[in-house]
């Protein structure tokens, strides 16, 4: 008999309880590891210029699909792009919400965005509006600025 009670199926109650325990459990597991995450990738970030300009490219590894061509053609175009070596300009490619303090800096609020910073890491020249019926960014423009900001040095 006692084997008997050992085996009995808990009343509904007791089942709505345990049942609460667990998705209890699970969330607050979950939200640790996000907590977690959140404070891992939000780490200061710093970056040495070296008394050097800075063009930082903005990014988003994984783009929603309305955005994935944009961010591909923008890819390809920093990608392809000699200028930055050339200029001795530093290229640095960030992707969106793993930095959060330097979009913030920065008014990174979208991707693809390509921003040009002087030495000091003062903004010289932006863009992170997609060119319409071209490629997401104008580059000869940021090449412009970047020889006059070679040029000031």
């Amino acid at each position: 008999m006692d084997r008997m009670k050992l085996m009995e199926i808990p009343s509904s109650s007791k089942r709505k309880k345990i049942v609460a325990q667990v998705v209890i459990g699970l969330a607050l597991i979950i939200l640790s590891g996000k907590l977690a995450f959140d404070l891992y990738s939000s780490t200061q970030v710093e970056f040495d210029l070296n008394d050097k300009p800075a063009l930082l490219f903005i990014t988003d590894d994984k783009p929603c699909d309305c955005a994935k061509k944009t961010t591909a053609e923008a890819d390809y175009q920093i990608k392809n792009w000699s200028a930055p070596n050339l200029l001795a300009v530093q290229l640095i490619q960030i992707y969106i919400g793993d930095h959060r303090e330097l979009e913030a800096k920065y008014d990174v609020f979208r991707s693809p965005a390509l921003i040009l910073l002087d030495a000091q890491g003062k903004v010289v020249y932006r863009q992170d509006y997609p060119i319409i019926g071209g490629k997401p960014f104008d580059l000869q423009e940021f090449e412009i600025k970047m020889r006059e900001l070679t040029f000031k040095q």
